[in-house]
């Protein structure tokens, strides 16, 4: 593709917004924010983590093609991105959605 997604223009009330959207749709109990893209959404979405809760959410501000979120996700983790540039594929091992998918080729 020849175009980028800023992430870095959000605001951290955008992150606020979109951190409760996450936490509207999954439960957890605790966060990783995958550095650098995934630090301000993990820092967001702390507030809404349940300690009772095992499973970690890992978060990403986009996924291209699922590198960062495969090189930290384990077994039960969960996975949210933002945006996804393309249709995330169903992986039983690895569960990651998106709020918002770009579906281009």
């Amino acid at each position: 593709l020849n175009w980028k997604i800023e992430c870095d223009a959000l605001t951290d009330e955008d992150w606020e917004c979109l951190a409760a959207m996450i936490a509207e749709r999954c439960e957890f109990g605790s966060v990783y924010g995958i550095p650098r893209g995934g630090t301000k959404l993990g820092n967001a979405l702390q507030k809404y983590c349940k300690k009772d809760n095992p499973y970690r959410l890992v978060v990403d501000d986009v996924y291209t093609t699922g590198k960062s979120m495969n090189d930290v996700m384990e077994k039960h983790d969960i996975g949210f991105v933002v945006f996804a540039r393309k249709r995330i594929d169903f992986d039983p091992n690895k569960y990651v959605r998106a709020l918002f998918t770009m579906d281009v080729d």
